[in-house]
């Protein structure tokens, strides 16, 4: 097996691009994205090319509510990123999975890969990310977990990136690999 690519560029590799979105107009597009609940629709935001979801608690409520969006269209094996700004505040965090549409039960789904989770990053002083990946084989769920630090702020916007083929899951912040 061979080692990983330390950068990647699927333009330069030849990889075609088959989808993108950049958050162009003023709402979610959803001929491209299906909201994963009705609260999803009343906290996703869309406006000067950024997608802002938002995480509140109701007022009289104890739980927050927070938005997801879903890719209508299925995809198996390719280069994924987002351009990303992480959060810092305490009890939320941002994601970015690539799973079956009913994510949430790699025992049921099959397999998650966690392109990036920033739940160590909920205060100014902690740049740490994490990327896992949990594969269901024979009713046995295995998960590989790996961590890594962002080169810079909290305030800076990041590249964060996987690259799955059939023989590899690469991670990458900015074009770099960070694990495999």
């Amino acid at each position: 097996l061979a080692e990983p690519q330390p950068t990647f560029d699927p333009e330069a590799a030849g990889w075609p691009l088959v989808f993108s979105e950049e958050f162009d107009g003023t709402e979610v597009d959803t001929n491209k994205w299906e909201h994963s609940s009705e609260i999803s629709k009343r906290q996703c935001h869309v406006s000067d090319g950024t997608l802002k979801i938002a995480t509140e608690y109701p007022e009289g409520q104890t739980n927050l509510v927070s938005g997801g969006l879903w890719a209508r269209q299925g995809y198996c094996y390719g280069y994924f990123e987002a351009k990303v700004k992480f959060t810092t505040y305490n009890g939320w965090w941002a994601a970015f999975w690539l799973c079956t549409h009913s994510c949430g039960n790699p025992f049921v789904d099959g397999f998650e890969i966690d392109v990036f989770e920033d739940y160590y990053m909920r205060n100014a002083a902690r740049n740490t990310l994490d990327h896992n990946l949990h594969i269901t084989g024979a009713g046995v769920l295995k998960s590989w977990n790996y961590n890594s630090t962002i080169p810079g702020t909290h305030e800076d916007w990041y590249t964060i990136g996987c690259k799955w083929t059939p023989f590899e899951i690469t991670y990458y912040i900015n074009g770099q690999a960070i694990s495999s």
